[in-house]
C-alpha cells in the first residue's frame, strides 16, 4: 500500500447491533464504529470493526467533527450509517459538513416530527401513503377521535423517537 493511499471504511453512527453489521465484513468491507458511550448496551460484537471510538453524543457538533477529522486522517470515508433515530440530527449534520450525499438537515427534522413528516407524506405521495391519523392534546381529544374511528387506537407522542410511550 503506497503511504498516501488511506483504505475505504464504512462508517456506522451512534450504535450497533446484531444483525446490522455483519453483512459488511462478510463481504470485507471494513467498517469502523463511533460508539455513543451514553448508549452502549446491546451492542454487537466490536471485534468486527476496525476502529470503535467512544464519543459522547450529548456534547456539540464540533466535538463530533473532531472526531471524523481524526478517523479521516487515516480512512476514507466512503459510507455513512446510522441505524438509530437519535443519531438522525448528528448524522446530516455531519453529511452537510463533509458534503456526503444523505440526508438534508431539513430532511432530518421532518423526519423526526411524526405529524410534519405524515403532512409531508400526504402531500407529496397521496393518502395511501400513511395510516389515519390525528394530533391530540387532550383526553377530550382522544374521546372524539374514538368516536370518530372507532378501536383500537394507537397514542404516540409526535417528538420522540422510536416507540418510547406509545399506549
Amino acid at each position: 500500500m503506497k503511504a498516501d493511499h488511506k483504505e475505504n471504511i464504512l462508517l456506522f453512527l451512534g450504535s450497533i447491533r446484531v444483525g446490522e453489521y455483519e453483512w459488511f465484513t462478510e463481504n470485507q468491507i471494513k467498517i469502523g464504529l463511533i460508539l455513543d458511550k451514553n448508549n452502549a448496551t446491546k451492542v454487537g460484537e466490536l471485534t468486527k470493526f476496525e476502529f470503535v471510538v467512544q464519543f459522547d453524543f450529548k456534547e456539540n457538533n464540533e466535538a463530533l467533527y473532531s472526531t471524523i477529522d481524526q478517523i479521516q486522517q487515516q480512512y476514507t470515508i466512503s459510507c455513512l450509517l446510522n441505524m438509530r433515530e437519535f443519531y438522525v440530527n448528528h448524522t446530516a449534520a455531519i453529511c452537510k459538513k463533509y458534503s456526503f450525499s444523505g440526508l438534508s438537515i431539513t430532511a432530518a427534522k421532518n423526519s423526526l416530527d411524526k405529524s410534519t413528516m405524515r403532512n409531508l407524506f400526504l402531500k407529496n405521495i397521496g393518502v395511501d401513503s400513511t395510516a389515519n391519523y390525528s394530533t391530540v392534546s387532550s383526553e377530550e381529544d382522544i374521546n372524539t377521535l374514538i368516536n370518530k374511528v372507532g378501536l383500537p387506537v394507537i397514542l404516540k407522542p409526535s417528538n420522540l423517537h422510536s416507540s418510547i410511550f406509545v399506549d
